[in-house]
């Protein structure tokens, strides 16, 4: 699998990394066959460490389970903060993510030691949130009022300064390798990232006329146009379903003195 095609630098402490610049981190995902306890949302660890280069990398278009610690990369985006390059786990509802704490955020510490989960001791010790991003509550027109209707969609989402927009789809192009796009640095095209908000009540709009009627018990995913063209990057599910389509793409928040 390629690594994020950014033109910074793989690292292997946070403390070192500048913005463009990645670090590998390990995914696991326990259920109940897991031999940790049910930690349906996943577990992090081995953040910027080589010693298991041999486990194999996690897809860049996620996986639904695994009891199995897999690859992928974190970028930093901003000062104190580091993005997946890939939705890490799909077919996992907004809700389960919800009850493992990482919609809005929970206190997540990565450890030297190797005494913690299977052993994946980190490059360093440190501690910050573990969240998703946010992405909007509707599309955006021509002068950023919110709409929901596709047809009007200037290409971002309402508010405009969400994360998805500020961080992903406006990663800096002098960032990026040449020949390469902002999709060879997050993959974002081919899953739905679950992010924070719901989305504004009442009748979505694709751009070829499809009409569909959503409140407050849905949740605004973003990407996946590969597969939901009509849709431009805004995605809608309900709270409780598990859809293949979208998932968790992990957000790392820290102190950056």
């Amino acid at each position: 699998m390629p690594i994020p095609a950014t033109t910074g630098q793989l690292r292997t402490k946070i403390s070192d990394m500048q913005i463009g610049d990645y670090v590998k981190c390990w995914y696991s995902f326990h259920g109940t066959s897991g031999s940790l306890a049910d930690s349906p949302a996943g577990i992090l660890v081995g953040l910027g460490t080589d010693t298991f280069s041999t486990v194999e990398e996690k897809p860049v278009t996620g996986e639904s389970t695994t009891n199995n610690s897999k690859l992928f990369y974190f970028v930093k985006v901003a000062k104190g903060l580091l993005i997946a390059d890939r939705v890490c786990q799909h077919s996992i509802s907004w809700d389960a993510l919800n009850a493992g704490k990482v919609i809005q955020g929970n206190p997540y510490s990565f450890s030297t030691s190797s005494n913690i989960s299977q052993g994946y001791a980190s490059s360093e010790n440190i501690s910050g949130t573990l969240r998703s991003l946010t992405g909007g509550v509707a599309y955006a027109d021509a002068n950023d009022n919110k709409t929901l209707d596709a047809r009007l969609s200037n290409g971002t989402c309402f508010p405009v300064n969400n994360e998805y927009d500020k961080y992903l789809m406006g990663f800096p192009q002098s960032m990026i390798k040449d020949g390469y796009t902002v999709d060879d640095v997050f993959h974002y095209k081919v899953r739905f990232t679950t992010t924070q908000d719901t989305t504004m009540t009442g009748s979505r709009i694709s751009s070829t006329g499809t009409i569909e009627v959503q409140d407050n018990t849905w949740r605004v995913g973003r990407g996946s146009e590969d597969n939901f063209l009509i849709w431009k990057g805004l995605g809608m599910g309900k709270t409780s379903i598990a859809y293949a389509s979208t998932g968790f793409r992990p957000v790392f928040e820290y102190r950056e003195v």
